[in-house]
C-alpha cells in the first residue's frame, strides 16, 4: 500500500530513498524540497542519486503524459544550476514521450550549460523556440564562448559558428555588447564572410567604430555602412565606396551561400549614388562628391561652394590628370598650388612622355615644399615612378638612395618605393608593357593624392 504522507525537509539522500515509497503524484515534491540548494552545499554532491531514481520512477509511474512533462521540466529546471548531467540523464526521459522543453527550463539549461557534451547552440537546435531572450543568450556563446572554452583560439568565430549566427533572427541581437559586437564584426572580416556582415543588425555606433579601423578594405566599408550613420562617417567613405569597383566573392562567402541559399548583394555603384542623394545638400561634402563622381562614377561634377576654391581646383586637376591616364584625354596643365598638383604634373609629364618636365616639377616642389616630410615622400616617390614609366631604373634608384640618404623619404613610402621597383622588375622579367603595367599604380597614387587634399 503506497503511503499518502508528505515527508518534511529531507535530505537530498532522503529524498532520493523516499521516492519509491510514495505516491508519484507526489515526486515533484521532492524537487521543490531542495530548490533553495547552494552549489557549495554537501547534498549537491548526492543529486545525481535524487534526478536519477526520479526520472526512472516517473518514466514508469502511471502518470498522464502531460503530467510526466511538467514533472521532467521541474526537474531539470530547478538542478540544471547545481548539476548540468540532470540535463543528459533527464532529457531521453521526456524525448521518449515527445515532450518539449518549457521556454523557463530552457533558459537554465542554457545558462549552466558549460559547453562540452553539446553547444548551447546544438541544445537551442533541438528545442528550438521564438523566444528572444533563449536566443540572446545563444547568440552570446557563439560569439563570447561557452563557459569551457578558456583558450582563444576556442572563443574565436568559426565558420560554423557564423553559419549558426546568421541563422538566429535578427532580435537576438537587441542586447548583444558593444565589444561583443565589435568581435564578431572582426571575426567575420577574418572569414572573409564581409558580405554577410551587412545583414546583422549591429547598432550604429559599433558600425562607426570599426569604420575607424586601420587598412579596412572597400569591401568591409560597405559591408558596414548605413544611411544612419554620422554625415562625416558618411563622407570619409564615400570615396573608398565609389572606388571599389567590382567585389569579388569569397570561397567562404560561396560556402556560405550555398548553406544558407542568400547572399546579400553589395553594390558599391549604387551605395555611393545614394550617399551622394544624401550628402549633395551639405556644403561640407562637396570634396569628396567630386572625387566620387571625378575618379570613379563618370558623371559630371556640379559647382560647388562651400569648399575653399583653391582646394576645389586641385581636386579638379587630380581628375583632370587621372582622365588622362586612364582615357588617354589630353592633358590639361595649370599653375602648381600644392605638393599633391606637383606630384599629379611629375606623373602627368612622364606618361605623356616629358621625362625632363618631371624633373623640373620636381626640383621647384622640393624647393618649395621639400621641408615637409610628408610631401618630400610624396614627391620622391612619384618621381620614381615617373623614372620607371620611362624605363630609366638607374635613375630611379639613383633618385631613391639620394631621397634616403638625405632624409627626404619615410620608411613607409621608402617601402613602397620598393614594392614599385619590384613591381617593374617583374614586368620587364615577363617581358610585358611597363607602361601599362604601371598604369594602375599612377592611377592609385593620383586617387591618393586627391584624398590628402585638404577642405
Amino acid at each position: 500500500m503506497l503511503s499518502r504522507v508528505r515527508p518534511c525537509a529531507p535530505t537530498v539522500k532522503q529524498s532520493a530513498a523516499a521516492l519509491a515509497r510514495i505516491d508519484p503524484v507526489y515526486y515533484a515534491d521532492h524537487v521543490r524540497y531542495h530548490a533553495g540548494l547552494e552549489p557549495a552545499s554537501e547534498q549537491a554532491h548526492d543529486l545525481r542519486e535524487l534526478y536519477t531514481v526520479f526520472g526512472k520512477l516517473t518514466h514508469q509511474a502511471a502518470l498522464p503524459r502531460q503530467t510526466k512533462v511538467r514533472y521532467y521540466n521541474e526537474l531539470i529546471r530547478t538542478f540544471a544550476r547545481l548539476d548540468f548531467g540532470v540535463y543528459a540523464c533527464t532529457q531521453p526521459h521526456l524525448a521518449q514521450i515527445n515532450g518539449k522543453l518549457e521556454p523557463s527550463t530552457l533558459k537554465e539549461v542554457l545558462l549552466a550549460n558549460p559547453g562540452r557534451r553539446w553547444s548551447s547552440y546544438e541544445i537551442f537546435e533541438q528545442h528550438r523556440t521564438s523566444d528572444p531572450e533563449l536566443k540572446h543568450i545563444v547568440l552570446e556563446r557563439l560569439v563570447n564562448g561557452e563557459k569551457a572554452d578558456t583558450e582563444p583560439e576556442d572563443i574565436q568565430i568559426s565558420f560554423f559558428k557564423a553559419y549558426n549566427i546568421l541563422k538566429l533572427e535578427a532580435d537576438s541581437f537587441a542586447d548583444l555588447g558593444e565589444e561583443s559586437q565589435k568581435r564578431l564584426v572582426t571575426d567575420f572580416f577574418a572569414l572573409e564572410l564581409d558580405s554577410y556582415i551587412a545583414s546583422l543588425p549591429l547598432d550604429v555606433g559599433v558600425r562607426k567604430q570599426v569604420l575607424e579601423l586601420p587598412n579596412l578594405t572597400p569591401k568591409q566599408r560597405l559591408s558596414l555602412l548605413t544611411l544612419d550613420l554620422p554625415n562625416s562617417v558618411l563622407i570619409e567613405n564615400l570615396v573608398p565606396i565609389a572606388g571599389a569597383g567590382k567585389l569579388q566573392t569569397s570561397e567562404n562567402e560561396k560556402l556560405m551561400h550555398q548553406k544558407l541559399g542568400s547572399l546579400p548583394l553589395l553594390d558599391p555603384e549604387k551605395c555611393a549614388t545614394k550617399l551622394i542623394s544624401l550628402l549633395e545638400p551639405l556644403p561640407q561634402a562637396a570634396a569628396a562628391i567630386a572625387k566620387a563622381r571625378g575618379f570613379f562614377l563618370n558623371k559630371s561634377q556640379p559647382v560647388a561652394t562651400a569648399p575653399p576654391a583653391a582646394s576645389l581646383d586641385e581636386i579638379k586637376f587630380l581628375i583632370g590628370a587621372h582622365e588622362t591616364v586612364r582615357t588617354g584625354a589630353a592633358p590639361v596643365f595649370v599653375e602648381t598650388a600644392s605638393p599633391q598638383m606637383a606630384c599629379a604634373k611629375i606623373l602627368l609629364h612622364a606618361w605623356t612622355g616629358s621625362q625632363d618636365e618631371a624633373l623640373d616639377e620636381y626640383n621647384a616642389a622640393m624647393a618649395r615644399w621639400g621641408a615637409e616630410t610628408h610631401a618630400s615622400s610624396r614627391l620622391v616617390y612619384c618621381l620614381v615612378l615617373a623614372a620607371l614609366l620611362q624605363s630609366d631604373v638607374q635613375l630611379a634608384q639613383y633618385i631613391r638612395k639620394r631621397a634616403v640618404d638625405a632624409g627626404l623619404v619615410t620608411k613607409d613610402v621608402d617601402r613602397r618605393v620598393s614594392d614599385t621597383m619590384k613591381a617593374y622588375g617583374d614586368l620587364v622579367e615577363e617581358k610585358k608593357d611597363v607602361r601599362q603595367g604601371l598604369r594602375d599604380q599612377v592611377l592609385s597614387t593620383l586617387v591618393h593624392l586627391a584624398e590628402t587634399v585638404e577642405t
